[in-house]
């Protein structure tokens, strides 16, 4: 799940984003560590639902291609059947979704990065690391909870660089860090060496497994997308949705219609 970066990040109630960039696959792994795959598809849809009423209009993000460093981490069978039913819960109810060339999470920040959208939504500190200038990680009725860059590299009194450097010392989901080395002390080695190369030589260590993970986060899969909301397949949703086991099915329906009537009204 990435480098903990929790104590360089300070989360604060923020106004709703108009746009977010969901890291699908982040979102779905913990629904699938509590609980079942059907059960993980069908919160996934209600917390999708959930954040368009509340205003916010959703880009769920997938990965691509896992990089070679993560190898075998990238997802089990029971992801890859929850994500494939996901994405057709989505598409039935007209919801864009992205499928990223790499990382979700380095497609998201890009997004926001170009102004696509307004923040990436994810569990995981890595979006900050891929650039993202504002996180979020809840989305609730008054606020979103989120964190914006510049804080965390204020905090951390960091460039993203040297940040990024850090985080490779302490290890990320692409390499083994420094053994005994967490993320205060891999700052406070940058800032005392000034960069990754520097930190390295002083401790005698090779540099190539660093370097390459380095890589990873400064020059990510990512690419420009177009994307677009569409008007939900009732019946086919209402169908998908008691298949799901959902009992609620047409009252789902009805709440996501009156989204889309508004969004209509407002012109979004």
């Amino acid at each position: 799940m990435g480098v903990n970066l929790s104590p360089f990040v300070e989360w604060r109630a923020l106004p709703h984003p108009g746009r977010l960039a969901v890291d699908g696959h982040n979102v779905l792994v913990g629904l699938l560590n509590s609980g079942g795959t059907r059960s993980a598809v069908v919160n996934m849809l209600y917390k999708v639902l959930r954040i368009l009423e509340l205003g916010v209009k959703p880009v769920i993000v997938f990965d691509g291609t896992p990089h070679k460093l993560k190898g075998k981490t990238a997802g089990s069978s029971r992801l890859v059947e929850a994500v494939k039913r996901v994405k057709e819960g989505l598409q039935l109810m007209g919801v864009p979704c992205v499928h990223a060339p790499g990382e979700a999470e380095a497609q998201a920040a890009h997004m926001a990065m170009k102004k696509v959208v307004d923040a990436a939504y994810t569990m995981d500190y890595d979006a900050f690391l891929f650039g993202a200038p504002l996180v979020v990680r809840g989305v609730g009725v008054e606020a979103a909870a989120g964190a914006t860059l510049r804080s965390v590299l204020r905090k951390a009194g960091l460039t993203l660089p040297q940040l990024v450097d850090a985080a490779v010392l302490a290890g990320t989901d692409f390499n083994k860090g420094v053994k005994g080395v967490g993320v205060k002390t891999a700052v406070a080695l940058v800032k005392r060496h000034g960069c990754l190369e520097n930190v390295l030589e002083a401790l005698n260590m090779p540099k190539s497994v660093f370097l390459e993970a380095r890589k990873v986060f400064l020059h990510p899969a990512v690419a420009d997308v177009k994307f677009f909301s569409t008007s939900p397949n009732r019946h086919a949703l209402r169908r998908f949705l008691r298949e799901n086991g959902v009992r609620g099915a047409e009252r789902f329906v009805r709440r996501l219609t009156g989204v889309k009537l508004k969004q209509a009204r407002l012109g979004w």
